[in-house]
């Protein structure tokens, strides 16, 4: 058992509740990363509301396409773990906001440098408090 399964049968916690709680947490999170991730990119970041529906749109088909890649039986390579997602939220950005592919692409790309930062900050302050 790993040390945050331990801590929530000690305490009694329920991870169903724990996941109602934190998973609106990280879809605000993702979505401020978005918005990060324009400036940066020197994109009009779209507004808050705007952004938690473009989060929601890019889980909701890069979980349809690895499904997909799964049900058809792909081999997992580099292509269908990096390049095609990257190639999915290039696709739904330059539809969900005002700019051409190439910009899209990078504003992903800044988007995933965001949010693993974002994460590797959460693990090392996850790993100092535990």
């Amino acid at each position: 058992m790993n040390i945050p399964t331990l801590l929530l049968a000690a305490g009694g916690m329920d991870p169903q509740w724990i996941l109602l709680v934190l998973a609106p947490l990280g879809l605000a999170a993702a979505a401020w990363a978005l918005r990060l991730a324009c400036s940066f990119s020197l994109v009009d970041p779209p507004g808050f509301l705007h952004a938690t529906y473009l989060v929601a749109t890019l889980i909701v088909a890069n979980v349809a396409v690895r499904f997909f890649l799964e049900v058809t039986g792909t081999q997992p390579g580099l292509s269908t773990r990096y390049a095609v997602p990257a190639i999915i939220n290039a696709i739904v950005l330059t539809i969900g906001l005002p700019v051409n592919p190439v910009s899209a692409f990078m504003v992903a790309v800044a988007h995933v440098v965001i949010s693993c930062l974002m994460y590797l900050g959460c693990v090392i302050v996850g790993t100092a408090l535990f």
